[in-house]
């Protein structure tokens, strides 16, 4: 998530969502301004940093909310593996397959690379109210069967045995 100088996430946010607890996985440029902005709004309880993870599968189960905050993304397993692991996803608007897999909002609720303001409040309405977002993630669930490996082998021998 990029913060700028016009937005600042505050930590009467944080604290308002009293119970929750963010693992951030991986890692990128911004690590350092996040480390900083942990600290700076004390949220060393609340905010941690966990850097790459080999297998992440202990985070997607104890988790009850996936967010997908990337500027730019290629295929993003990352949300396949969180529906798969029947997660709610949020995720940014950003370039890549990111919109087909949660079928451009109909499977997860997708808000603008950056704005933490609209993403804050995506995630404060999802504990507030569970059944919506849980509503869309049967819906992307279905559609991320379409990528299996099983089904993208019988297309290729498809394609191959047309050549």
């Amino acid at each position: 998530m990029e913060i700028n100088k016009k937005q600042k996430l505050t930590k009467k946010w944080f604290i308002k969502l009293k119970n929750i607890i963010f693992n951030i996985l991986g890692d990128g440029k911004e690590k350092k301004n996040l480390e900083k902005l942990i600290y700076k709004l004390g949220l060393e309880k609340k905010v941690f940093l966990l850097g790459k993870i080999k297998n992440p599968e202990k985070f997607y189960l104890n988790s009850d909310l996936f967010i997908h905050a990337s500027h730019q993304e290629g295929f993003p397993n990352s949300i396949v593996e969180a529906i798969n692991y029947n997660l709610p996803v949020i995720c940014s608007n950003c370039k890549g397959g990111t919109k087909e897999i949660i079928l451009n909002g109909r499977g997860g609720d997708l808000f603008p690379i950056g704005n933490h303001k609209i993403l804050a409040n995506k995630i404060t309405a999802f504990f507030e109210n569970q059944k919506p977002l849980i509503k869309k993630l049967t819906l992307a669930r279905n559609n991320i069967k379409k990528f299996t490996l099983k089904n993208n082998v019988k297309k290729y021998d498809k394609l191959f045995s047309g050549l």
